[in-house]
């Protein structure tokens, strides 16, 4: 199935795009949560402090496959939307081979060298033998997040956002079956999480591949090697956009060694209190995401009027969202900390409800950044991603250190993620209103 969105209703296109995207993002949470929830109640604090603690860098290597997969998705949709399948079918050759590329190498050192790298960031000594365990399982499968990532980025481009959710809904369900057998049953502790979550990997990526192949997403036929060459744009878009992602994950990271500083306690508050932040933040990003496709369709067909109503049309859809969320986050958060920490542990709770409530007050803002990455990323305008990923993790890794390092020690780690959200949105209008973006995409430059 394609899905044009260069024409039509906007709201419409743009909502029932989008929604396949956030049901297979929360299934992909459900991953993490499984591993953490039952980590957490079937092996114990310390267990569920290195999980979640190594989550965030597990999240930094896949933010570097999976952001290059997102640029190259932009290339694919400017290709879609500007009527020209040969450019697109080399545009896909070229992009694959380059992050299977790096995805292998990247594998290979964040396996060998994971001890340095849990030294690194700080990790406790009782949690690093679990952690390291973890981690090395999950890196070596990440071919197949690759593998996963790139054909969902392919089948989206093309507006063909629920078949990558199918793909999801069955492994998900084989990840928490995995979980209870090789964790609950078995007693394999942290490792069995890490073997359940790649082995459901491994299923999302044949599915996703083999949908592609059957369903000619590429048409057979097309030409390879002729045309205008395409090497150079896509290595643009995917490298810079991967630093993007490993900009903004690599900031998670440094907060996280800060985190780590304070104990077991505040450690398994904080990866409880970030799992449900996860899937707060769902609908924000994917709604970002499903705005990229927008933008890149409408960029190749040359409308930058439509990209300008679509963008009005997302920021109030995001405006009610951040209400319903806030609300909620406002009134359960402690029954939501309570999934992943036992009820008896009333310090653990509180800290992690007193992160997310903090977080919901400003949830709006983070909708904003989310849409200006999305906006940015359709234009191919790949250095202003980088420069609002920097505003935002910049300015919240400084103040969460600085402030840390005052009377309000951890708790200051809260406050410092909102406002790096409010000086990225200050810096996106900026760039928005001197950029002439409208009449750059006009002139083809």
């Amino acid at each position: 199935m394609r899905y044009d969105m260069t024409e039509g209703p906007m709201a419409k296109k743009l909502i029932f795009f989008a929604l396949p995207m956030i049901l297979g993002d929360i299934l992909q949470q459900l991953y993490n949560v499984a591993d953490t929830a039952i980590v957490g109640r079937f092996v114990g604090k310390t267990a569920l402090a290195a999980v979640g603690s190594s989550f965030s860098i597990m999240a930094f290597a896949i933010s570097v496959v999976t952001g290059m997969c997102m640029g190259a998705g932009v290339v694919f949709g400017q290709c879609f939307g500007a009527r020209d399948p040969g450019r697109l079918a080399r545009s896909a050759k070229f992009s694959f081979f380059l992050i299977l590329g790096v995805t292998v190498g990247l594998s290979v050192l964040a396996v060998v060298f994971c001890p340095q790298i849990l030294h690194l960031f700080q990790m406790p000594q009782d949690t690093r033998p679990i952690a390291q365990s973890y981690l090395q399982i999950t890196f070596g499968g990440l071919l197949f997040t690759f593998l996963y990532n790139y054909c969902a980025c392919l089948l989206r481009s093309v507006g063909n956002s629920r078949a990558p959710l199918y793909f999801l809904a069955a492994a998900g369900a084989i990840n928490v079956l995995l979980d209870l057998l090789f964790v609950a049953h078995f007693g394999m502790g942290a490792a069995g999480a890490a073997w359940a979550t790649v082995i459901a990997q491994f299923c999302s990526a044949v599915g996703c591949c083999l949908y592609c192949y059957r369903q000619q997403v590429i048409p057979k036929g097309e030409v390879y090697d002729s045309g205008a060459p395409v090497g150079g744009t896509v290595l643009s878009n995917s490298l810079l956009t991967a630093l993007q992602q490993s900009v903004l994950n690599f900031g998670m990271v440094l907060v996280q060694g800060l985190v780590n500083s304070y104990g077991v306690t505040v450690m398994a508050s904080f990866a409880a209190a970030s799992k449900i932040h996860s899937f707060a933040s769902l609908p924000a990003t994917d709604f970002g995401n499903a705005f990229s496709t927008f933008v890149a369709q409408n960029s190749g067909a040359k409308k930058p009027q439509r990209i300008k109503q679509g963008l009005r049309t997302c920021l109030f859809i995001l405006l009610g969202f951040s209400l319903v969320v806030a609300a909620v986050i406002l009134l359960f958060s402690r029954q939501m900390i309570g999934i992943f920490i036992d009820a008896g542990d009333v310090q653990a709770i509180s800290i992690g409800a007193d992160y997310l409530h903090v977080e919901a007050y400003f949830y709006f803002f983070m909708c904003v950044q989310c849409l200006f990455y999305g906006f940015y990323r359709g234009l191919s305008m790949q250095r202003t991603t980088v420069v609002l990923s920097v505003a935002s993790l910049g300015t919240r890794t400084l103040l969460s250190y600085l402030l840390a390092a005052t009377a309000m020690s951890f708790t200051g780690i809260y406050w410092a993620v909102p406002i790096g959200w409010m000086v990225a949105n200050c810096v996106g209008v900026i760039i928005y209103r001197r950029s002439r973006w409208g009449d750059r995409l006009l002139a083809g430059t």
